[in-house]
C-alpha cells in the first residue's frame, strides 16, 4: 500500500491482505492510499524471473507480433 505516493512524506507498507487493516491503523493510515494486491509484487518471483511478463520478450508470439526464435 502507497500513501502520499512520490511526495516527501510518502509511506510504503508492504504486508498481506488478512493485515491490511491491522497495518493501516498502525501506520494511521485513513484515505488517499493505493492498494496494490498480487503474485507480481512478490520480490521473491522477481528474483527468480519466472512470472515476468513476456509481452515485450522477443520470442512471444502474440495477434500483433511473430516471435523471433533465437534474438
Amino acid at each position: 500500500m502507497v500513501q502520499r505516493a512520490t511526495w516527501p512524506d510518502q509511506v510504503i507498507v508492504r504486508t498481506t491482505l488478512e493485515n491490511l487493516d491491522e497495518e493501516m491503523r498502525k501506520h494511521g493510515i485513513r484515505s488517499h492510499a493505493m492498494i496494490l494486491a498480487g503474485w507480481a509484487l512478490d520480490p521473491d518471483i522477481h528474483e527468480k524471473d519466472e512470472y515476468r511478463s513476456k509481452l515485450y520478450d522477443a520470442s512471444f508470439t502474440h495477434g500483433f507480433r511473430k516471435g523471433v526464435k533465437n534474438p
